[in-house]
């Protein structure tokens, strides 16, 4: 099994992006994702490593507090990446090096909310639906 500071697998492209583990709970949650999603973690590593700042519905920085992050003492911006509908990666990017660190990864949330009735009991859309479970997983840490 890998360890931090190794490469997230296969070595990257010519002219691509290195990617590696900042933490030993990133590796652990890449086997996860990779066990639960290996065509969807395949295809967020090639976007990764390709342009970690493609910015689009399933990969953008993150804000605020959370938009920056120390890695190995160096202040770096903090990215997500959606590899599921409820997993992400969420990475630092390092440009002097160009290497993308790998921060954590959180796949779905074991919290069923597929019922959420609001006061009027009435059932609520499918986009508030996944904001909710958004939200819960990032409260939870997840």
């Amino acid at each position: 099994m890998p360890k931090r500071k190794e490469r997230v697998a296969p070595p990257p492209a010519p002219g691509g992006w290195d990617f590696r583990f900042a933490t030993n709970d990133a590796v652990k949650g890449w086997e996860q994702i990779c066990s639960a999603a290996a065509a969807n973690a395949r295809t967020a590593w090639e976007r990764i490593t390709a342009d970690p700042r493609q910015r689009d519905s399933r990969q953008h920085p993150l804000k605020g507090s959370l938009g920056s992050r120390a890695v190995n003492g160096v202040e770096m911006e903090q990215w997500r990446c959606e590899v599921t509908a409820g997993g992400r990666i969420w990475y630092c990017i390092d440009d002097d090096r160009r290497i993308v660190w790998m921060i954590q990864t959180h796949l779905p949330t074991t919290i069923s909310v597929d019922r959420i009735v609001e006061t009027t009991k009435t059932n609520v859309g499918p986009v508030t639906l996944r904001q909710l479970r958004e939200l819960i997983a990032d409260l939870l840490g997840l």
